[in-house]
């Protein structure tokens, strides 16, 4: 039987795919990553990872875009201090 999510475990979920395969590709680089990987890292199944990422480009699209919001608020929070 397939497991439930309520939205914030999937967000908690979603959050832990991104932390790790951005770790995996800044280990091993993306074109050495496969979606194995980052699911496996995660504890998760491929079709778990594919309900939330319809490919490994957009989840690396948004790995990195959740990566540079990050930054940007650490920035603007930071020239705020000044």
């Amino acid at each position: 039987m397939p497991k439930i999510f309520t939205q914030s475990g999937r967000e908690k979920l979603r959050r832990q795919l991104l932390r790790n395969g951005l770790a995996l590709f800044c280990e091993n680089g993306y074109m050495e990553t496969s979606v194995d990987d980052i699911v496996r890292s995660a504890g998760v199944s491929r079709g778990l990872f594919y309900t939330m990422f319809p490919s490994k480009e957009e989840f690396a699209l948004q790995a990195l875009q959740d990566r540079q919001e990050i930054l940007y608020e650490m920035v603007t929070y930071f020239m705020a201090q000044t």
